[in-house]
């Protein structure tokens, strides 16, 4: 499989418009009706729990099983996120709010090393792909 730099492309439309979407709504909902905040956060809940029947389905469907390993590891991981904000974080705290602002925080930064986590995925398939180009052409 030949692999071009530009393969990336639309991935990253995809991660610059959602983080886009995340900005946008932060800075929207803050001070706003708590109908409001509460309407989009039930939307963007919807949305994630789509996502995550999406990224289930192309992990079944996937041929390599260290693709499917690792969708397994994420969903795992995010189950235990979510009984954490939903169920021990009510009995953890004291302010809810200072929690709850803390648990995003937290989110933010673990999206962040996700972040970082792919760029050294993209980076190792491209180098990858430089060393196959090389050996090809060595032996020319």
């Amino acid at each position: 499989m030949e692999l071009q730099q530009g393969i990336f492309a639309v991935k990253l439309c995809e991660l610059e418009k959602e983080y886009g979407l995340l900005q946008s709504t932060i800075g929207a909902c803050q001070g706003q009706d708590p109908q409001k905040v509460r309407r989009m956060l039930h939307q963007v809940q919807e949305a994630f729990q789509t996502q995550n029947r999406l990224l289930a389905l192309s992990a079944r469907s996937c041929s390599l099983p260290c693709v499917s390993a690792l969708a397994a590891s994420q969903a795992d991981s995010w189950k235990q996120a979510e009984e954490l904000f939903y169920t021990r974080f009510s009995q953890d705290m004291g302010d809810p709010f200072e929690a709850s602002a803390l648990y995003a925080e937290y989110a933010i930064d673990s999206a962040t090393q996700a972040m970082r986590y792919a760029l050294i995925c993209a980076l190792s398939a491209m180098d990858l792909q430089n060393q196959t180009t090389l050996k090809e052409e060595s032996h020319k």
